[in-house]
């Protein structure tokens, strides 16, 4: 009799043996499953962000382009150097356009909106060129920054004891 009951109790533990290991594997495929969509939540987020970046990027290349043209057409149209910065004054600080002149920095700033908190802010410095090859402005910042005001979450969730 005494084979009969240890055999029962072979049977439960292989049994039991079985069903902790399914159950292990269940767990580790459920978790899998979630961190790989988390993962790809924030893949999608991530290239969302980068796409943006790179539109406002351009559109910040294109408005250079056209600072560009407008300093090469002023550059022409000067006699000397105290001209060509009087005509940058009176020719870039004109109302409409996507960029603001400093005449007494000599600079250009514009911004550039990436998201709904988010602007890329170039800076130039203008200068004036040796000869019509070499640059007409010094890049002196093109930055991300955030628009948004940060809100902190001062609040402290403690158990109410009544």
């Amino acid at each position: 009799m005494n084979k009969k009951g240890q055999n029962i109790l072979n049977i439960g533990t292989s049994s039991l043996l079985v069903i902790f290991i399914v159950l292990c594997l269940v767990t580790f495929a459920t978790l899998s499953v979630v961190s790989a969509h988390a993962d790809y939540k924030l893949s999608q987020t991530l290239d969302d962000r980068t796409k943006n970046y790179y539109l406002a990027s351009n559109q910040a290349e294109n408005t250079l382009n056209t600072i560009d043209n407008r300093l090469l057409f002023i550059y022409h149209n000067s006699s000397s150097e105290l001209d060509y910065f009087n005509k940058c004054q009176a020719q870039l600080k004109q109302t409409g356009d996507e960029f603001n002149y400093n005449p007494v920095n000599r600079s250009i700033s514009y911004t550039q909106v990436i998201s709904s908190n988010l602007v890329l802010t170039v800076s130039l410095d203008v200068i004036y060129p040796n000869s019509e090859n070499n640059r007409f402005y010094k890049l002196t910042s093109w930055q991300e920054s955030n628009t948004a005001s940060w809100q902190p979450d001062n609040s402290l969730n403690l158990m109410q004891i009544d």
